[in-house]
């Protein structure tokens, strides 16, 4: 039990700390380049993406998951030799993106800027440490090596954030601060891998000449996943080409459009995406579990796992919710200096449950080996998403992204669990627990709303969202304690998860 949830703290801990640094990097960003250039970084990172989901993307979690495998069958020296094919077969495929942004780079200035594909060329390098890095995370992440992988990912985002600090500081333009912002990624990614493999090499780990049937399986495994996760990657630069044309044509100017995307994506969307620091944590923890008790046919414990994972992302999304939506402005004003950001989120918070629900469903189908129906999914839920952010706009202008991403993630989620519920046939424990936490979510609402209203009139920002917001949570869980939800929903679960 001390294992589990120190593994859980120490996931959850160092995702803080490099999600803090990321955010804490973002607001620096937006205002010492502006919304426009960051909008620019998001559109030329959305393409980048693409490139980095084709190297890597099916890859990473295939090896995690036969490192896992391998390690219950007594025969690590297979997973060496396909770490080795990994590592490979992803800087090939990352050349041929390099290569392809070369040779068509006339075209994708023409559906982009020249600024824009200026910052994508200084991203490139990343393509090839993230190829090296990628194969060297999922052997961590299937060995259970919990603390090399996320100091990894903190040391990374500690090395952006110290370089983007000292040179966009000394830059002498916004976009020459855009540039140096990319260019600190980069040099953060490469000094990451040597990082990743020195911790490789410690562990034991080596590189073994692969064989060709571990190419094949590699490829042959990654490609649904890759499938899924290209679509995914390729509806961000999608998004961030329509989405722009579609607010210039219903009056907006083009520096006001870009300005709106990159509030968005920039400043709303990192705070939405927040609560899977948590709930990531707890999957990535509990996931290793469900592929080895799947692997022995224990399904009544992968039902159990399966629970707990839904009942943690629902407890902590529907918590978060109501201090959003009643302290959405003020967080906007106090992050970013910018009232927009505030009321994007508090129109946009509902979308964290789907998204929650979503990443966990399909998670446990690529354990379940139901990629190819994870990949039907996803692709369904996607086409909603783009007929979405094509009609929406008219109606409801910027919005439309997080409205359509949350209608796609209600489509998605809902056709994995049905999968999930006929390959092990079980129902899933989300409609009452999730309607008791939106109903918990109400007064939680006005009691924070109103805290902070009286509050604002005697103290500054700062002090009025944290004691409101604070206090509001307390608030939440006591009506959770009250009426026995955490009891039951989670606490138990953890206690069932470990017993059995």
């Amino acid at each position: 039990m001390k294992a589990f949830f120190r593994a859980i703290f120490t996931i959850t801990a160092f995702s803080v700390l490099t999600k803090l640094l990321s955010f804490l990097l973002k607001i620096f960003l937006s205002r010492k380049v502006g919304a426009e250039y960051i909008g620019m970084i998001q559109v030329a990172s959305s393409i980048c993406m693409i490139f980095i989901t084709l190297s890597t993307s099916g890859l990473n979690l295939i090896i995690s998951k036969s490192t896992s495998e391998n390690a219950e069958r007594k025969i690590e020296s297979k997973t060496f030799s396909l770490i080795t094919a990994c590592i490979m077969i992803a800087l090939m495929v990352a050349g041929i993106c390099t290569s392809f942004v070369l040779i068509f780079s006339s075209q994708i200035k023409s559906v982009t800027q020249d600024k824009v594909f200026t910052l994508l060329l200084y991203m490139l390098p990343c393509l090839f440490s993230v190829s090296i890095s990628s194969a060297l995370t999922g052997y961590f992440w299937g060995k259970k090596k919990y603390l090399a992988n996320s100091f990894s990912d903190f040391f990374e985002q500690f090395l952006k954030s110290i370089f983007c600090l000292v040179l966009v500081s000394v830059s002498t333009d916004d976009f020459n601060g855009a540039v140096f912002a990319v260019v600190s990624m980069s040099i953060a990614c490469f000094i990451s891998t040597i990082l990743n493999i020195i911790l490789y090499k410690s562990m034991g780990g080596k590189f073994a000449m692969p064989h060709k049937k571990d190419f094949s399986y590699l490829i042959k495994k990654s490609l649904p996943i890759t499938a899924v996760r290209f679509i995914n990657s390729f509806t961000h630069p999608l998004i961030a080409i329509i989405v722009p044309l579609k607010l210039e044509s219903i009056g907006f100017s083009s520096s006001k459009a870009l300005s709106m995307f990159g509030i968005f994506q920039g400043m709303t969307l990192p705070l939405i995406f927040m609560p899977m620091m948590i709930i990531g944590a707890v999957s990535t923890v509990l996931i290793p579990d469900i592929v080895a008790y799947y692997t022995k046919k224990f399904i009544p414990k992968c039902q159990n796992i399966i629970n707990l994972n839904i009942s943690v992302a629902l407890f902590v999304t529907c918590l978060i919710l109501p201090l959003f939506t009643a302290l959405g402005e003020p967080i906007g004003i106090f992050l970013f200096d910018n009232t927009e950001s505030g009321m994007y989120l508090i129109k946009s918070a509902w979308i964290m449950i789907p998204v929650a629900i979503n990443s966990i469903s399909s998670s446990i189908l690529n354990v379940l080996n139901k990629e190819k129906k994870s990949s039907i999914n996803f692709v369904l839920g996607t086409i909603t998403l783009i007929f979405a952010i094509i009609i929406l706009p008219d109606y409801i202008d910027i919005l439309s992204i997080p409205y359509g991403l949350g209608i796609s993630m209600i489509v998605s989620s809902l056709l994995n669990i049905k999968v999930i519920k006929k390959d092990l046939n079980f129902s899933f424990n989300i409609l009452k627990p999730l309607t008791t936490f939106l109903l918990f979510g109400i007064p939680t609402y006005f009691f924070t709303s109103l805290l902070y209203s009286v509050m604002n009139n005697y103290f500054t920002v700062f002090y009025s969202l944290i004691v409101s917001g604070g206090l509001g949570a307390m608030f939440f869980l006591t009506l959770c304690y009250v009426f026995k939800i955490v009891d039951i929903s989670v606490v138990m679960g953890y206690k069932e998860i470990l017993q059995n």
